[in-house]
């Protein structure tokens, strides 16, 4: 009697060099997309957020940071309903995206603008997938995490003690300053890029 061992199940793998194309196909569509959200989020900002919390803006739209009594009047002034509107509407929802697709839309017009470089560093397929990365995932990170320290108070407004609303501040400011700088990194290289031609 023979036995017959089960066939090795065939595994292909998924190289991140392969998606590469694709993304940069699709750069301009997850612009767009960015751009869609985006609005959603300003006007949920100044229509509802704001008439929510009395005229105050949202800390995740303050450019210049907030400080610990900032985070306690807005929280204050939204209430425990205007609280869970936010948690709902903003960073259950739409914001749990944005940083996401906004981030490969930047790899995206990255990658396009670095496939065409002439910079010895941006020539292998691969130093360009590593610069996209490095270009691009802080700002992410960075939004990621302030939406975190955010929804904790959001969630429990107790817990908005000055450790936490310094970190979430210098978040919120990170967040803008990676995401210019990500912007200023693609705007050089596609500068170059037309230079050349």
């Amino acid at each position: 009697m023979m036995l017959r061992l089960p066939a090795k199940a065939r595994t292909i793998p998924v190289r991140l060099e392969a998606l590469i194309p694709g993304l940069r196909r699709g750069a301009v569509a997850l612009c767009a997309a960015s751009v869609v959200l985006l609005v959603v989020m300003i006007v949920l900002e100044f229509f509802y957020f704001q008439r929510l919390s009395g005229g105050l803006s949202s800390l995740g739209m303050r450019l210049s940071g907030f400080s610990s009594d900032d985070a306690v009047a807005w929280l204050t002034a939204l209430g425990e309903p205007g609280r869970e509107a936010v948690l709902v509407w903003q960073y259950s929802s739409f914001d749990l995206f944005f940083p996401a697709i906004f981030g490969l839309a930047l790899l995206g017009l990255f990658l396009n603008a670095a496939s065409r470089s002439a910079m010895p560093a941006l020539r292998s397929k691969r130093m360009q997938i590593v610069a996209g990365i490095l270009v691009v995932v802080p700002y992410v990170l960075a939004n990621y995490a302030q939406n975190v320290f955010i929804v904790r108070m959001l969630s429990d407004p107790s817990a908005a003690s000055i450790w936490l609303t310094s970190v979430a501040s210098m978040l919120v400011m990170a967040k803008f300053v990676l995401a210019l700088a990500a912007i200023a990194v693609i705007a050089v290289v596609f500068r170059q890029n037309r230079g050349r031609l």
